[in-house]
């Protein structure tokens, strides 16, 4: 019988700056019980993350660097197991920004600043720089994007497949600046992405 290789790469997607409160419980009249804050659930999915990568080598993939402040700030005693998966291979660290942007509604400015505190925070915390800029759950993109990623020196975008229909393995902006794509969600038949589900909050406690 012949036997095939599975590949399983892990990523974490949150919007901290969506409804859900980033460090508060989140209730109201429209809202069906107690929502729990990102923190909380970053926290969770990235210490079980690092029980996968260590028992099955799973590869895991943190966009946006307020998610990691974050958690070095609620678990200072994982600083060192998070540094060896990095070192490992099994912890990447993406460009997402500081914190996820919507490249539609902010300007240019506003953009590379969040870059900046992106790539100045994991070049000071583990002497790093992401190789890959993230835009996840966009609508649209404006076209000087690839030359201002390109300026930061990303070698690739991974980005949902819906902003690019045409399938192409790059992208070039108004002045010619092509950045390579990795779009991903509606891959072809030999890859598959993983839907995603909500955990309700404790019906004791919320």
């Amino acid at each position: 019988m012949k036997t095939k290789t599975l590949y399983v790469i892990a990523r974490t997607h949150m919007d901290p700056s969506w409804r859900r409160g980033f460090t508060e419980h989140f209730w109201g009249n429209n809202v069906r019980g107690t929502v729990r804050p990102y923190s909380d659930i970053e926290e969770a999915q990235i210490l079980e993350y690092m029980d996968f990568a260590e028992k099955y080598g799973v590869k895991y993939q943190i966009e946006q660097s307020i998610t990691v402040k974050r958690f070095f700030e609620r678990n200072p005693d994982q600083r060192s197991r998070f540094v060896s998966l990095m070192e490992k291979g099994l912890f990447e660290l993406a460009g997402g920004g500081e914190c996820v942007i919507d490249y539609n509604m902010s300007s240019g400015e506003s953009w590379v600043r969040n870059h900046l505190y992106n790539i100045n925070f994991y070049k000071s915390e583990f002497g790093y720089k992401a190789k890959y800029a993230i835009i996840p759950d966009a609508f649209g993109l404006p076209a000087q994007v690839p030359q201002v990623l390109r300026g930061f020196g990303y070698d690739a975008l991974i980005v949902f497949d819906r902003v690019f229909p045409d399938n192409k393995p790059f992208w070039k902006g108004l002045d010619g600046t092509p950045i390579v794509l990795d779009p991903f969600i509606n891959k072809p038949s030999d890859r598959l992405c993983a839907d995603c589900f909500k955990l309700l909050p404790c019906k004791a406690c919320h």
